[in-house]
């Protein structure tokens, strides 16, 4: 479960990855400035393991009235862990959209890049396809509405398959 919440320009957030064990959590607060700018900073406290303290910067460049760019940046306090990413979002007529995620993840050991793109035919159905870490990816979602949609995707890892079927609500 996650939550935000906005007051003015400032924002915090709540995450809790299992709701049945409230051990496992992460805090955040940020701050927007001129709605293409967003910085925070958040804790992680796991039940088992040590608390991380993370930091991120996101900035959108509107292209057009619906297109846009966007980038993120995120570390934690240990320098030698960040992750790069960007998100291409472009209108192509009528209600089909195209979207592009390109995803770097630096852990120190092991860098993987991501990359994923998404078709969407019209404001209810989308579906994608892409590279995790060289992985076969390939998705869909069914939006109901603004707030509500379903996401189905399958992953082709070297040894297994992962199926992941979800329902996001979003207010």
């Amino acid at each position: 479960m996650f939550g935000e919440g906005f007051y003015g320009n400032a924002f915090a957030t709540l995450e809790l990855p299992n709701i049945g064990d409230t051990d496992t959590y992460s805090l955040g607060i940020g701050y927007l400035f001129a709605d293409s700018l967003k910085v925070s900073a958040g804790m992680l406290d796991y039940e088992y393991g040590d608390t991380v303290y993370l930091f991120k910067a996101q900035y959108n460049h509107q292209i057009n009235d619906t297109d846009y760019i966007g980038f993120t940046v995120e570390t934690h306090d240990e320098i030698e862990s960040w992750d790069l990413s960007s998100r291409y979002f472009a209108h192509l007529y009528d209600e089909s959209y195209v979207t592009i995620n390109i995803d770097y993840l630096n852990t120190g050991d092991d860098p993987f890049f991501n990359v994923l793109a998404n078709y969407y035919f019209n404001k209810h159905v989308a579906v994608g396809v892409g590279l995790y870490d060289s992985d076969l990816v390939v998705e869909g979602k069914y939006f109901i509405n603004d707030s509500y949609y379903f996401s189905a995707n399958y992953t082709d890892k070297n040894n297994y398959d992962i199926y992941n079927l979800s329902f996001v609500a979003q207010f």
